[in-house]
């Protein structure tokens, strides 16, 4: 029932941003004849959105269409239940050794082929470090990596981590995918960046308990200085 309401108020709010530009349309009635000014128009000026941030009116209603998107994504995750949050485990010894003793050995399905492959061949700058690693290894980890990237596993979570990318750039960083930000855009500052416990999102397992078994279960979410998260 709740999911329901979530869904009327993000629907009141693509009517309310329709609404604003039909106004504007009657307003200025040239401006809707001509796309060459329409465009410009439309990027040119701003209006306050439900958020209360300024944006351009090309944006207006993008922004509550997306959320209309958010709410159902996040009404097929509780659908799923516990196990939408759960992911396969890693299961390769020399991914676990290489890559696991520096940082957690991130699970592959969180990143997509090409951002695999992308890692792979640079490492001799991974992130301002150098990880370059013997050939035979790198193929075995590149193998493995690419065989259980998120095209390949067959789930929720990698149907809405694909969805979200970006299909103009190869993102490096599982934080920079749209789906994952947008899974931690209630989070402030201070339980992250400014915690010295945790410093940044990379650092799954400093709050996600379980990130090594590949549990991400909200009931499993412990904050270093602020508890569990219910």
């Amino acid at each position: 029932m709740i999911h329901l309401f979530k869904r009327f108020d993000n629907f009141q709010k693509v009517v309310k941003s329709a609404l604003l530009v039909l106004g504007l349309l009657f307003t200025f009635p040239s401006v809707a004849l001509d796309n060459g000014v329409q465009n410009t128009f439309w990027n040119d000026h701003s209006l306050t959105s439900a958020t209360g941030t300024v944006m351009p009116v090309s944006l207006l209603i993008n922004e509550a269409v997306a959320e209309e998107e958010e709410e159902e994504e996040e009404g097929e995750g509780e659908e799923e239940g516990e196990e939408g949050n759960l992911v396969p485990p890693v299961t390769n010894a020399t991914y676990t050794e290489e890559c696991g003793s520096c940082h957690l050995a991130y699970q592959p399905i969180f990143l997509p082929v090409r951002s695999w492959e992308n890692l792979m061949n640079t490492l001799n700058d991974h992130f301002g470090d150098n990880a370059e690693l013997e050939a035979d290894t790198q193929k075995i980890l590149l193998d493995y990596l690419v065989s259980n990237a998120a095209e390949q596993v067959k789930s929720g979570l990698s149907t809405k981590l694909l969805k979200s990318l970006p299909t103009n750039q190869t993102l490096r960083r599982i934080t920079e995918i749209p789906y994952i930000k947008r899974e931690h855009r209630e989070l402030s500052k201070k339980k992250v960046e400014n915690n010295p416990e945790v410093k940044s999102l990379s650092y799954c397992n400093k709050c996600h308990r379980q990130a090594e078994k590949g549990s991400y279960a909200e009931r499993e979410i412990d904050i270093p200085g602020y508890g569990r998260r219910h």
